[in-house]
């Protein structure tokens, strides 16, 4: 028997070490966790398409450990036994490779990445489970972390409702209150309906006197989203009764455009949640197509893809996830003292008696550090 030569060696380390670190990355085969880390980069959406690409690329080659240790034994020889080959892995192979669904994968123009490589994706996780081969070696390995991975997007689901459910009972100046460094939208703008809660996840969209993205926007945002638009300081409507009817259809939480908005009559009437910054009766063209899902300038804060939007009718905050959850103890806290303040006014007495009005105004009259709070 020759020796094996130095490349022979290095291809055997490869395929021994390979699949185990594959397998370690292939628990960042979770989009959700990718595109968190996007947004608090504020990335902009084509890195995060990038890395979404990426991490399906590590998917695939994680899947494909066998069919390369097989192929390298059989290019060098390394098998105990030589003669016709295995018919059940050769079937494999074909139904492997015949199977992929190839024009999702390389006609990927920069127009429609994300929703090509959200289709390969999804096909990615379908071949994961119903490989045969996979099945036998590797399923409760792989069963084990989709396991994790629905319970993961479980409990991320179960705490959006639970924020969506305690911010509806509060207010925004309370939210605000309890920490004044939250992004408060410009107070031009401002809702068309009163009384409308609007709590829901930032789906942004950026245009000019063009509607054509908000229309795109309301057929790729999900259920509780809410539109924020960038109207990019154009001067014509970019939503009205039909795109308002439609998101409330939907089932999305609301629309914030900074810009303008018209059929102000049908939308008050609906009770749906739309803000914007002025009335116009003309809409805009329908010819060009700009960005979704990326950070946008709205009011004079930025906004980025998934931030939880609460406006009512004071005006809009915009948070992080994070920074709401960070919050709400001490923003229910404030409303609670709030409502037994107005309770105890109701029955005649002084706010003043209410607070530490005299010692906190006597402290700031001799330069002592002071805040004004309820006792």
């Amino acid at each position: 028997m020759e020796p094996w030569s130095p490349t022979t060696v290095w291809l055997l380390l490869l395929t021994a070490i390979l699949p185990h670190t594959l397998r370690g990355l292939l628990f960042l085969n979770d989009q959700n966790f990718v595109i968190t880390i996007g947004r608090r980069l504020l990335l902009d959406t084509r890195v995060v398409d990038v890395l979404r690409l990426f991490n399906l690329m590590l998917a695939t080659l994680a899947s494909l450990q066998s069919f390369l240790c097989y192929g390298i034994a059989k290019v060098w020889n390394f098998s105990d036994h030589s003669g016709a080959e295995d018919s059940g892995i050769q079937e494999e192979r074909e139904s492997f490779w015949t199977s992929i669904p190839m024009e999702s994968m390389l006609d990927c123009g920069m127009a429609d990445l994300r929703a090509r490589v959200s289709a390969v994706a999804s096909w990615g996780s379908g071949f994961l489970h119903a490989h045969p081969r996979l099945r036998r070696r590797s399923a409760s390995r792989l069963g084990s972390h989709d396991v994790f991975i629905a319970s993961s997007m479980r409990e991320n689901a179960m705490q959006s409702e639970e924020i969506r459910e305690r911010l509806t009972r509060l207010e925004t100046s309370c939210l605000c209150d309890a920490k004044k460094t939250l992004r408060c939208l410009d107070p031009a703008i401002r809702p068309l309906s009163l009384g409308v809660k609007l709590v829901g996840r930032a789906f942004t969209v950026s245009c000019c006197n063009d509607f054509l993205t908000v229309m795109k926007a309301l057929h790729d945002a999900s259920p509780g989203d809410v539109l924020v638009v960038d109207g990019q300081q154009g001067h014509t409507a970019l939503a009205g009764e039909l795109f308002s009817t439609e998101a409330k259809r939907k089932g999305l939480s609301g629309i914030v455009v900074d810009g303008a908005v018209r059929d102000v009559a049908t939308i008050r009437a609906m009770q749906f949640p739309v803000y914007c910054r002025s009335i116009f009766p003309l809409s805009g063209s329908t010819s060009h197509i700009f960005a979704t899902q990326v950070p946008v300038s709205c009011g004079g804060v930025t906004v980025v893809p998934g931030d939880i939007v609460f406006g009512d009718d004071d005006g809009i905050v915009v948070a992080s996830e994070a920074e709401i959850i960070e919050v709400l103890p001490l923003t229910e806290a404030i409303q609670q003292k709030e409502t037994e303040a107005l309770q105890r006014m109701a029955h005649g007495e002084s706010l003043l008696a209410l607070v530490n009005f005299d010692e906190h105004l006597a402290s700031i009259r001799v330069g002592k550090e002071s805040q004004l709070r309820f006792v």
